[in-house]
C-alpha cells in the first residue's frame, strides 16, 4: 500500500510547456502529482488513473505517452523533459526530489516567519515581570526570554533559506569590582619568589605598597596582581638608576605618601633615637 503523501503545486506550473498541453493531459499530470507518495511514487494503474483523472482510458493512455517522452522546451533537462518513468507498480515523477526540497525549505521559511511574527506580537504586550531562574543563574523574564527565542528564530529562519546564521555575539567578561586592601592581605607565595628574583627587599617593598596605597586611597580588583606590578615598577626604577634600592628612597617613598618624615636610621645611633624617630606613627 502506497504511502500518503503532499505535494505542492507550484504557480510556476502555469508557465511550463504542460499548461499548454491538452486538457486530458494536464489533468493526468496534476492528479498524479496529488496521488504521488514522498518517494515520487504514482501507485496505479492505467484504468485507475484515467478514473482518478476523470478522462477515459484512451485519453489516460495518450497522457502517459506524453508525459513520458521528451520536452525540447521543458524547463527541467532532467532526462531531456520527461515528467515520468514507468516503475514497477505504477510511475515515477522524475522530478520530484527536486520540487519537493523547493517546497520543504519555502515551507519552512514560512513557518519560521509565522512564528517569529506571533512571537513578536505576543512580546509587544510582554510583561518583564521576573519569573524564578535556576539556581545560581539570571533571573528569567518575558522580557529577556523574547530576545533570546526571537533570536532562535530568526537563525532557524536563516538556515532554512540556506543563510548561515550570522555568529553569536562575544562574550562580555564581566569586570571584577574594585575594592580596598584586605586588611589580612600579605604577599603570597608568587609575589616572595618574584621579589627574589628581581633582588628586592620583600619587607621594604610591602611597607611601601602599604603606605603609597593607603595615602592615595588606592583600589584594585586584585590586590596580588597589584603588587606584583609593584615590585615591577620599583625593579625598573631600580636598575634606571643603576643600582640597589636605598634606604633614602624608601624613606623618601614613605614621607611623600604619608606627609611625614622617616629619618634615615643608619644616620642616628640606636641609643640616641627617640621614641617616635624609633617607632614614627
Amino acid at each position: 500500500m502506497g504511502m500518503s503523501g503532499y505535494t505542492k503545486l507550484f504557480s510556476t506550473i502555469i508557465h511550463s510547456t504542460i499548461w499548454g498541453a491538452a486538457d486530458h493531459v494536464r489533468l493526468v499530470w496534476i492528479t498524479m502529482l496529488a496521488m504521488a507518495d514522498r518517494r515520487g511514487i504514482v501507485e496505479a494503474s492505467e484504468p485507475g488513473l484515467a478514473t482518478a483523472s476523470r478522462v477515459t482510458l484512451e485519453e489516460c493512455l495518450d497522457a502517459l505517452t506524453n508525459l513520458s517522452s521528451p520536452d525540447l522546451y521543458s524547463r527541467s533537462k532532467e532526462q531531456e523533459g520527461r515528467r515520468i518513468q514507468k516503475v514497477d507498480g505504477g510511475w515515477l515523477l522524475i522530478n520530484y526530489a527536486k520540487y519537493r526540497k523547493l517546497m520543504s525549505d519555502a515551507d519552512q521559511r514560512e513557518k519560521a516567519r509565522v512564528r517569529t511574527e506571533k512571537w513578536r506580537a505576543k512580546c509587544n504586550g510582554r510583561d518583564d515581570s521576573v519569573t524564578p531562574g535556576d539556581a545560581g543563574n539570571d533571573p528569567v523574564t518575558a522580557g529577556n526570554a523574547c530576545d533570546d527565542i526571537a533570536e532562535a528564530e530568526a537563525e532557524a529562519e536563516a538556515e532554512a533559506g540556506g543563510v548561515p546564521p550570522k555568529p553569536p555575539a562575544p562574550i562580555k567578561s564581566r569586570k571584577k569590582a574594585l575594592r580596598p586592601m584586605p586588611t589580612d592581605w600579605e604577599p603570597n607565595a608568587t609575589a616572595t619568589a618574584r621579589a627574589r628574583t628581581l633582588r628586592l627587599d620583600l619587607p621594604d617593598e610591602v611597607d611601601s605598597f602599604k603606605l603609597w596605597t593607603e595615602a592615595k586611597g588606592s583600589m584594585f580588583a586584585s590586590w596580588d596582581a597589584a603588587f606584583l606590578n609593584h615590585l615591577k615598577s620599583q625593579a625598573t626604577r631600580r636598575d634606571e638608576r643603576g643600582g640597589q634600592r636605598s634606604e633614602a628612597d624608601w624613606k623618601k617613598t614613605k614621607a611623600e605618601s604619608t606627609g611625614r618624615h622617616y629619618p634615615l636610621f643608619r644616620d642616628i645611633p640606636e641609643d640616641q633615637m627617640t621614641d617616635d624617630e624609633r617607632y614614627p606613627s
